[in-house]
């Protein structure tokens, strides 16, 4: 369930491919950490609303997929740069 707390705050970090890995810089992950913690909710459900009514997404799915991306989006911003430039603990080792 997309509400579940074990989903909002999931420490794994989707799609980061060896091959993208060159292009993560400290830099570049401030600019992500900011924008996405300045995420609102009425601008992802301006975009949940275009979910075409043929995909038999009712109101219900809408409100918990928003909920879901500004939860998310709320946490990844605060989590995402430690856990991807944690120099005291084994991850990732990215680009300065």
């Amino acid at each position: 369930m997309l509400s579940s707390i074990d989903c909002i705050k999931d420490p794994a970090v989707f799609g980061l491919f060896p091959e993208f890995k060159t292009f993560i810089t400290k830099k570049t992950a401030r600019k992500v950490q900011e924008q996405m913690s300045q995420i609102q909710k009425h601008q992802i459900r301006n975009i949940v609303d275009q979910i075409p009514e043929e995909w038999d997404f009712n109101s219900t799915k809408r409100d918990a997929l928003c909920s879901f991306i500004v939860q998310r989006a709320e946490y990844v911003s605060r989590e995402l740069y430690p856990q991807l430039f944690d120099a005291d603990s084994n991850r990732i080792p990215l680009c300065d």
